[in-house]
């Protein structure tokens, strides 16, 4: 969890370099959408780690199947991630964790989550407080919230 937060906590700063090359015609990667994040995490994950399952699916429960983003099988991490949205509060973002991470113990590999919240246009009004409220590590699974801007 340590070491993710420790790369994931460097992604702005990632993407500046990727963007600020201008002695090259190649363009940096830019994050419009969700999916578009989605990509450049599973591309460090893979940088890092030798078995990613991107989309795997937990057991059925309550009638519905879900998907975590990212496992990193080795370590048991769920990785997810979030983009924030003109829609999206403090309250929102919360409440949408607290779902996934009520099915996501649910598979058979999931020892920890670790959730990645890229809010390149500040929705957040209280990120470190919002990040602390939901990083849990007294409780099965453990939980890590990392928001960067």
């Amino acid at each position: 969890m340590e070491q993710l937060a420790s790369l994931f906590s460097r992604l702005p700063r990632y993407l500046d370099v990727l963007n600020a090359s201008k002695n090259s015609n190649v363009i940096g990667p830019r994050i419009a959408r969700e999916s578009d994040l989605q990509v450049i995490v599973l591309a460090l994950l893979r940088f890092l780690y030798r078995d990613v399952r991107p989309e795997d699916f937990t057991p059925q429960h309550s009638g519905a199947r879900s998907r975590v983003d990212y496992l990193i099988r080795d370590s048991g991490i769920v990785v997810e991630t979030k983009m924030t949205r003109k829609s999206m509060t403090d309250k929102t973002l919360g409440d949408e964790l607290l779902v996934d991470w009520g099915r996501y113990p649910k598979h058979p590999d999931c020892r920890a989550i670790f959730a990645l919240v890229y809010d390149p246009t500040r929705q957040l009004s209280n990120p470190e407080g919002l990040a602390n409220d939901l990083s849990q590590d007294s409780r099965e699974p453990t939980t890590r919230v990392l928001i960067v801007r």
